[in-house]
């Protein structure tokens, strides 16, 4: 079986007219390397020039940071319960990447009510004219928030792992 021809230089091109080109990592399934896949492809794009920010939506359970060395100081948590803005909770990896941590073992972001989710959509529109990619590590699954998150996307990378037969 070929795999479909895709035109990875305008998939990955300069951003979007008057703002930040926006790509999800989705899959139904977890472990099948969304996180890593999002990572390299920051250290990637930043490595070539391109200002970087990640978006770890896997609220409740998000692991960028780990992946990044980092440990942040605020979270999704305190953007939306806290009062702080999306700057505030920004963290820089070592490698220049800023990264906004859906925090870990947080109840409260796994499901989201309308007026939080409404709130963190703007936030993220404040992102748009600062950098030129904005990478969102969504969760497993096809909750309201993971399809909530594909749906807000300029782009989308369906996350596929096959399980073969030997």
């Amino acid at each position: 079986m070929r795999s479909p021809k895709v035109n990875y230089k305008a998939f990955f091109s300069n951003a979007e007219p008057g703002g930040a080109r926006v790509i999800a990592v989705a899959s139904g399934k977890g472990g099948v390397g969304k996180t890593n896949l999002v990572v390299n492809l920051a250290i990637e794009l930043n490595r070539q020039g391109n200002r970087v920010a990640v978006f770890d939506a896997d609220l409740g359970m998000a692991n960028v940071e780990v992946l990044l060395g980092i440990v942040p100081k605020y979270t999704l948590y305190d953007y939306l319960f806290n009062g702080n803005t999306i700057e505030e909770i920004m963290s820089t990896s070592p490698q220049g990447i800023q990264v906004i941590s859906g925090g870990s073992g947080l109840v409260e972001l796994a499901n989201l009510d309308p007026k939080s989710r409404k709130r963190l959509g703007q936030g993220l529109l404040e992102l748009d004219n600062k950098y030129d990619y904005v990478l969102v590590d969504t969760g497993a699954g096809i909750s309201k928030t993971v399809l909530g998150f594909v749906a807000r996307q300029t782009k989308l990378l369906w996350w596929l792992r096959l399980n073969l037969p030997h």
